[in-house]
């Protein structure tokens, strides 16, 4: 079960959120706008944050690649948070409009490989309550509550590496079962990480 620690580590996340100042892209320095959902749920003796795993699709950059819920900027999306949200409910039937409460922003990040679409992707930070659920709907075929403790643990890191046109290339990973979190979500789940020390939430 849930308790009080719980509760008072996503207040401490919270706060930490509030005192700092998230980076944010020179505009014009990308094509497009992105944004994902850090989902945050109090979970038994840790927080828990929500991922997801995509479909394989030939030609996508992101083929069943772990990730946070999310995707491109709609232009009648009203915010960024909108599509955040949109996205979310898209892909995995959560709807942080009814049961999501905004935390904060981290900093923005964007691909490092020329072979993405040149996208500025801005990372919003919600809580949700512990029994919030999720499923695979659009484009993802699976999700998984995975709790922070977990994924800060040294023996779950890990390199991956990609052969390129400019050569071979390493990238940071964290393995949790059959999610391999690389990349810009590795990059967002680093920042949130760092975050969740600092507010001495991750210990066990």
């Amino acid at each position: 079960m849930t308790g009080r620690r719980e509760l008072a580590d996503l207040r401490a996340i919270a706060s930490r959120l509030a005192l700092r100042e998230p980076v944010r892209s020179e505009p014009g320095s990308y094509d497009q706008e992105a944004a994902v959902a850090v989902c945050l749920r109090p979970g038994e003796g840790s927080i828990e944050a929500l991922f997801i795993r995509r479909e394989d699709h030939p030609g996508d950059p992101w083929s069943g690649d772990a990730a946070f819920p999310g995707g491109r900027r709609d232009p009648r999306d009203a915010s960024l948070w909108e599509t955040a949200m949109r996205e979310t409910l898209e892909e995995t039937g959560l709807d942080l409009r009814a049961s999501g409460s905004l935390l904060g922003t981290l900093d923005d990040v964007h691909p490092r490989a020329v072979v993405v679409p040149n996208l500025n992707v801005t990372p919003f930070v919600a809580v949700v309550p512990a029994a919030a659920a999720a499923t695979p709907r659009s484009e993802v075929v699976a999700v998984e509550w995975i709790p922070l403790a977990e994924l800060a643990r040294p023996e779950r890191a890990g390199l991956k590496t990609l052969e390129g046109s400019s050569g071979r290339r390493e990238f940071p990973t964290v393995h949790f079962g059959d999610m391999e979190i690389w990349g810009l979500t590795h990059r967002i789940l680093t920042q949130l990480l760092e975050i969740a020390e600092a507010a001495d939430t991750l210990r066990e």
